[in-house]
């Protein structure tokens, strides 16, 4: 059972309005919210004009009030999730196979987070409570209803996790599921010098702001840039120099952990803004030829499903 001083609830509602003469006649507002201790309170601030609301709209006949009755249907979907944060992540069918294999023995599961996942993989075909999961993040009621850093958070999950895979079976599998490679590339304009450097990487962070959707961030992120005037690049013997620079995917790994930076700092306020605009994104992703590298003759293609 989950404790609810503990929990975090992501909804899904839905609201609507309508004529009981005529079912026809109705308006609906959804929405989704995350509630926490300091957003518990969501809703529509603008459902509907009241005047409008006793005359029938355009090309209809009757009002969605008559006779000052109506009738109102809530649909409401709830999810407690006390951990808040991404352990759901793990549990695609090689993760979960990886994690079940770390050896627990001796471990405690208010004190192991691979032995309290592996009891939650246990338990999931039925609703299951993660107070031991929560419990084993060294959390307490506190840290609950603080907001993590989904990025920082889930570093240290994996960190943890490869960690107490070293020396197993299962050596490297967080690595070969969730890592894959990019080489940072400069090249200069007007001498004969470049430098790279290959890295992995464990997520994408790619920018929101003035970006219509996934793709046109993605081509964003992998365009080339000039490094010139205040920007130069230092050389080794060369000094200052115009140059470009560009990010180039050696390779994508089986799961790919997109960060859409829905933040960004506001000069003129100080402070952190949201950014609200309007963003659309495939359920399924295919990029092909992104990869620089691939076998001869064939082509590099990545089909991901996406999950939210």
């Amino acid at each position: 059972m989950i404790n609810s001083a503990l929990s975090l609830r992501k909804q899904q509602y839905g609201i609507v309005l309508w004529n009981p003469h005529e079912p026809t006649q109705y308006i609906n507002h959804n929405a989704h919210h995350h509630f926490t201790a300091k957003e518990s309170d969501w809703g529509f601030t603008q459902f509907y004009d009241l005047c409008k609301l006793f005359r029938p709209a355009e090309n209809q006949k009757r009002p969605l009030i008559e006779n000052d009755i109506c009738n109102i249907t809530v649909f409401v979907q709830v999810l407690k999730n006390p951990t808040g944060v991404l352990w759901h992540n793990f549990i695609n069918y090689d993760s979960k196979k990886a994690v079940y294999q770390i050896p627990n023995e001796d471990d405690e599961p208010l004190k192991s987070i691979s032995l309290a996942l592996q009891r939650v993989f246990y338990s999931s075909n039925t609703p299951v409570g993660t107070t031991e999961l929560t419990k084993s993040f060294r959390w307490d009621s506190s840290d609950s209803y603080l907001q993590h850093d989904v990025q920082e958070f889930n570093r240290g999950l994996q960190d943890n996790l490869e960690s107490k895979m070293i020396n197993t079976n299962v050596n490297s599998a967080i690595s070969r599921l969730f890592a894959g490679k990019i080489k940072s590339y400069i090249k200069c304009v007007n001498v004969d010098y470049e430098s790279s450097r290959v890295e992995d990487y464990y997520n994408i962070q790619l920018n929101v702001m003035g970006y219509k959707n996934l793709d046109d961030s993605f081509k964003n992120y992998i365009k080339e840039t000039n490094l010139k005037n205040e920007n130069k690049y230092q050389t080794e013997g060369y000094g200052l120099q115009n140059a470009k620079k560009r990010m180039i995917f050696e390779s994508f790994p089986p799961v790919l952990h997109l960060q859409l930076k829905r933040f960004e700092y506001n000069v003129q306020k100080d402070t952190m803004i949201k950014i609200n605009d309007r963003y659309e994104f495939p359920m399924n992703l295919i990029y092909k030829n992104i990869c620089h590298q691939k076998p001869i003759g064939q082509s590099c293609t990545n089909i991901y499903f996406m999950s939210l």
